[in-house]
């Protein structure tokens, strides 16, 4: 759970955080960001989430967001983020991201296939 505005001045501690997370268990397959509390990100922050969903995507891991407000959501669409997930990686709730991992991707990319399913392993952050 991100608890504050993401932006330049964080978005490094972000990027090392969800690294250390990865990093934990080697089987992990699904990290739920849960955005709930974020009102805004800038183009720094933006920038650094989209680097390590496409390093965790390349690594197997799928990524979904979690009450992610409006403003913040927007800002994820011009940077790409929401392309780069898939929109039905979104959701409102965390037992929603749950219960969409359980029953796998339909996306049918080969990094989510990879964990179709079921969620062996998953972080909410």
């Amino acid at each position: 759970r991100v608890d504050a505005p993401l932006f330049f001045g964080n978005a490094g501690f972000l990027k090392d955080k969800l690294r250390e997370i990865a990093d934990r268990d080697p089987a992990l397959d699904t990290l739920v960001l849960d955005a709930y509390p974020v009102n805004q990100i800038d183009s720094t922050a933006a920038h650094a989430l989209k680097e390590i969903v496409e390093e965790f995507r390349a690594g197997g891991i799928r990524f979904f967001f979690v009450g992610v407000k409006g403003p913040v959501r927007d800002v994820l669409e011009r940077s790409g983020i929401v392309d780069l997930v898939g929109a039905c990686h979104f959701f409102f709730e965390v037992h929603q991201a749950g219960a969409s991992g359980d029953r796998g991707s339909r996306s049918g990319s080969p990094v989510e296939a990879r964990s179709a399913l079921r969620l062996r392993t998953s972080a909410v952050v």
